[in-house]
Formats: structure tokens, C-alpha cells, sequence
């Protein structure tokens, strides 16, 4: 292992090896030989005290050009450096939101990002309530975050208001800096022509220069949070709307059945208990509990008639309500989930025979949830069994019609008393 320089030494970093050889030569062997030319040719006469003094002067003036061009090139590099990582945070920053759904996911990358890019002390995503004209903090970061924006709300405020889009139209980000207290700070207004519209503040210990480099990569940052956020409201209003879609489905659906009234609602919140007690990530859930809700979806288009006629116009439903869901984008990752809900752990379900773990996760989890509901709520067909002799049956299915697993589970809900749901 080579020594460790001292960070005083002119050869610290390989850059100064590479500066230092370049002096010496250019620098450094053209005046030595120099040197030797004169004293060979010219004779010891020439080399008197004025003329060594000369070239002694253009030696440390040259040397001194080395640390010139030595300190410039660390400059240069350093700024290189910090753009650099400016660069490379604001990448990651953009596939974090690029990733991100919600809009806290999208506040919390924001403000950690920012806070980075600038070494800020506190940082704060503040956004704009219109209905009290007023701001408030979706988010803080630092030790002191908290402390300070209470002492001093006012301030803060009135740099986020400064920072504030204008209009809709507003292209630019608005960077604002200013004191607070003893401190310097900066706000930048992102979310311009979205619902949540509001401002980044900065603050840091020490008022500075304030870096152009930096304020142009607090400015694309705004671009993106701005962008992240639009993306956000759009899929909130898109699950809003497909969520209201989806009871209007049911309903219609209870309509049509009118012998199984609430029946995939009630499957639903079975479902979701399985789900959380399996610990599946909100996502998944989120599929779950829309995949149960319209397992039953593909009756529709079936007639009543036919429905009265027996299992063979029944069995038709998993692939029609499967077909029906995989054209619609939002709907299209839970159609197989539709599609295989009543295939068996062994192999015997319908319509596609598939067995064990090949049956997805969520369909093996409606499939206990349904037949739980069906034999426990009553039709105008037969009464409804008492629960103890529902799960007794579901008990004994286990391995056959049911995935053992998820049975254990379902069970383990019951003895918990878990099970009950609004009827």
C-alpha cells in the first residue's frame, strides 16, 4: 500500500502529480538545460551573479505558475464535482418520483432532495390551502425544523407566498432569497397548474453567494415535483372515479342477482382481512379488494333465465367477467384474478383447470372468502348455515377446493372473531 500524503503536500491528489510533471517539463528541464547551454558555451564569465539571479527569479516564477494553474485545476474540478452530484440527486430524484403514486411519497422525495442539493439546515414543503388563504407544512426536515417554523411561521410564510405560482400559465419556478432571523433562506414555488400548489423553503446557517449552478438544479427540481404532482392528482381522480364505476357495477350486479344482495361487498371485506393478515403491501390489497368486488362481474351477461338453468350457464362467468375487465387499462392487472377464482387447489375448478400455487395468490383468497359468504348468507333458494358449519366445511376442503394456507389464515380470523361483516 502506497504512503498517505499529508493534504498539505503538493502531490495529494493524482490530478497534482499530473500538473507537477507537466511543469517540470515545461517548465523545469527547458531552464536547467538552459542552464547547462550557457555555462558550455557561454562560459562561467556569463554566469554572474545578475544573470544567476535571473534565472533564479524565473525559476520561482515558474513554480509559482505551478500552484497557480495547481489551485485553479482543483477549483475546476471541484465545481465539476459538485455538479456532478447535483446531477446525479436530481436523477435519482426523478426516477424516486417517477416511481412515487401518492402525493405524500412525491412531498417527502421533494424535500429530502432539496434539502440535499443545497446542505439546507431545515427544509419544508409548505402548500397553499385556498379555502383559509393560508399555507401548511406537509413536511420538515432538520433537527430544528419544527422549532423554527414556530417562532417564526410569519417569515416563512411570506418568502412561500412570494414564491408562489402566479397563475396556471407560469412556466418558471420563482426562487426567493432572504434572512430569517440570523439565517439565509430560499423559497422555490413548485405546482403550478396542479391542486397542490405551493413552495420549497431552504433554509441554512450562514448567509453565501448564492451558486447560479445551484439555482438552475433547484429550478429543474421544481419541474419535476411540479410534473410528479400533476401525475398524482391524476391517478387520485382516476382511482375516484373508477372506485364510484366499480359500486355502480356492483349495484347493478346486486340487481340482476337479486338472491345474493351485497354478496361481493361482503366478499370484499373478507378478502381484505385475509390480505392484511397475510401482510401483503397496499397495492396489492388495493388490487384484492377491486378484484373481489367484481369476481362475480361476468353475470351480467348472463340472463336470468339461463342463470335458473344450472351450473353449465353459471361457469361461463370467471372467463366472460375476465374478458369484460382486461380492456379496460385500470382493470386489466386484476381479470385473471376474475378469470381463476373458482379453479380448485387440486385441480378441479373451473375454467382452466389450473392447480395449486399456478392459481394466483388473490384468486385463492376470494375463492375461501366467497364460499364462506355464500353458505353463511341466506337465498331465496335454501337458508344460510350457521357459521361454525360453514367453516367446517371450508375446514375440510382444505388441499382440495382451497389453499390450505390461506384456510389456516381465514380460521385463525375466525377464532379471533374477525369474520363478521355488515349484512
Amino acid at each position: 500500500m502506497p504512503p498517505k500524503l499529508s493534504r498539505f503536500s503538493i502531490f495529494s491528489q493524482p490530478l497534482d502529480r499530473a500538473a507537477f510533471v507537466a511543469y517540470f517539463l515545461g517548465g523545469v528541464v527547458p531552464l536547467v538545460t538552459l542552464v547547462l547551454v550557457i555555462k558550455r558555451y557561454a562560459g562561467a564569465a556569463l554566469l554572474r551573479p545578475g544573470l544567476g539571479g535571473l534565472i533564479l527569479s524565473l525559476a520561482l516564477l515558474s513554480l509559482a505558475s505551478f500552484f497557480v494553474l495547481q489551485r485553479t485545476t482543483r477549483q475546476s474540478v471541484g465545481r465539476a464535482q459538485r455538479h456532478s452530484r447535483r446531477l446525479a440527486s436530481l436523477v435519482d430524484a426523478s426516477r424516486s418520483l417517477a416511481q412515487t403514486a401518492d402525493r405524500d411519497g412525491v412531498v417527502a422525495i421533494a424535500t429530502r432532495c432539496a434539502a440535499a442539493l443545497t446542505g439546507a439546515t431545515a427544509a419544508y414543503f409548505l402548500a397553499f390551502e385556498k379555502t383559509r388563504q393560508g399555507f401548511s407544512v406537509l413536511r420538515s426536515i432538520g433537527p430544528e425544523a419544527e422549532k423554527l417554523y414556530s417562532t417564526h411561521r410569519e417569515e416563512i410564510d411570506e418568502m412561500a407566498a412570494l414564491a408562489l405560482p402566479e397563475d396556471s400559465e407560469q412556466q418558471e419556478a420563482e426562487i426567493v432569497h432572504g434572512e430569517i432571523a440570523t439565517l439565509s433562506a430560499s423559497a422555490i414555488g413548485v405546482g403550478a397548474g396542479v391542486r397542490t400548489q405551493g413552495a420549497l423553503i431552504l433554509v441554512r446557517q450562514a448567509a453565501a453567494e448564492h451558486d447560479p449552478a445551484e439555482v438552475g438544479t433547484l429550478t429543474a427540481l421544481a419541474r419535476l415535483v411540479t410534473v410528479a404532482l400533476g401525475n398524482s392528482d391524476l391517478r387520485s381522480q382516476q382511482r375516484n372515479f373508477f372506485a364510484h364505476v366499480t359500486q355502480l357495477l356492483v349495484s347493478t350486479l346486486d340487481a340482476h342477482l337479486d338472491y345474493q344482495t351485497d354478496h361481493s361487498r361482503r366478499v370484499a371485506q373478507l378478502a381484505n382481512r385475509i390480505g392484511r393478515a397475510m401482510r401483503l403491501p397496499e397495492s396489492q390489497l388495493r388490487s384484492l379488494h377491486f378484484a373481489a368486488l367484481l369476481h362475480d362481474i361476468g353475470m351480467l351477461r348472463i340472463d336470468r333465465d339461463s342463470l335458473r338453468e344450472g351450473r353449465t350457464a353459471v361457469e361461463k362467468h370467471p372467463v366472460i367477467g375476465f374478458d369484460m375487465l382486461r380492456q379496460i387499462d385500470l382493470w386489466r392487472g386484476i381479470a385473471p384474478f376474475v378469470r381463476h377464482h373458482h379453479e380448485h387447489f387440486d385441480g378441479n375448478g373451473y375454467p382452466d383447470q389450473l392447480r395449486g400455487e399456478a392459481i394466483p395468490l388473490e384468486s385463492r383468497m376470494i375463492a375461501v372468502a366467497e364460499a364462506f359468504d355464500s353458505m353463511t348468507s341466506a337465498h331465496s333458494y335454501r337458508a344460510a348455515l350457521p357459521q361454525s358449519e360453514a367453516l367446517s366445511r371450508i375446514r375440510q376442503a382444505s388441499g382440495k377446493q382451497f389453499d390450505p394456507a390461506v384456510v389456516e389464515i381465514f380460521l385463525d380470523l375466525a377464532a379471533r372473531g374477525e369474520l363478521d361483516v355488515n349484512r
